[in-house]
C-alpha cells in the first residue's frame, strides 16, 4: 500500500498502526510529518477518494470490507498525525475526512480499535482519540465557514451600501 509506505507505518496489532521505530509512542507525542511525506500522502488520499467515491452507496462483501477496515486504520493514523504547521495539518486532515466519508459505515469501526492507553480519550472502554480528532477538525471547519460567511456579508455591505431613504 502506497499510503502505508509513504507514512512509514508498521502494524503492531491487526488494524492498529504505528510509525516504524516509534511503536508505543502516543500520537500526540510523535514528531510532525515532513512536508514531503505530507504532500505525497495528500496526493494518495485524493486518488483513493476518486477510486472509492461510490463505495458507501453499495454493499461490500467480506473481502472488500476487510480492505476498507485496513484503509480505515490508515485513515485513523492520518487523523491523529500532525503535519508541519497548522494549515498543512488542516489540509491533510481535510483530505482524510473526505476519504473517510467514502468508506462503508460498517467499516468505520476501525477508528475505535486501538487499546485505551494513558492519555487516550475513552468512553465505555473504547478509544475515542480518532473521534475526538474528527470533532476538533469539524469545529475548525465550521469556524472557517463562519469566518468566510461573515467576511462575505461584511464585503457586501461595505462594497454595496444600500441607498439612504
Amino acid at each position: 500500500n502506497q499510503l502505508e509506505a509513504t507514512l512509514d507505518l508498521c502494524w503492531p496489532d491487526p488494524l492498529v498502526t504505528a510509525r516504524a521505530g516509534l511503536e508505543g509512542v502516543p500520537p500526540q507525542e510523535l514528531p510532525p510529518l515532513s512536508r514531503q511525506r505530507t504532500e505525497c500522502s495528500m496526493e494518495i488520499l485524493k486518488i483513493l477518494f476518486n477510486i472509492t467515491f461510490d463505495t458507501n452507496r453499495r454493499k461490500v462483501d467480506e473481502e472488500e470490507a476487510a480492505e476498507y477496515r485496513h484503509l480505515g486504520a490508515l485513515l485513523r493514523h492520518c487523523m491523529t498525525s500532525q503535519a508541519d504547521g497548522e494549515e498543512r495539518t488542516y489540509e491533510f486532515h481535510s483530505h482524510t475526512v473526505n476519504l473517510l466519508g467514502n468508506l462503508p459505515l460498517p467499516c468505520l469501526d476501525a477508528l475505535l480499535l486501538p487499546k485505551v492507553e494513558h492519555g487516550s480519550i475513552e468512553y465505555m472502554g473504547v478509544n475515542m482519540d480518532a473521534v475526538n480528532m474528527l470533532l476538533e477538525f469539524m469545529e475548525k471547519r465550521l469556524d472557517r465557514v463562519g469566518q468566510h460567511c461573515r467576511y462575505r456579508i461584511y464585503c457586501s455591505r461595505c462594497c454595496n451600501p444600500s441607498p439612504s431613504p
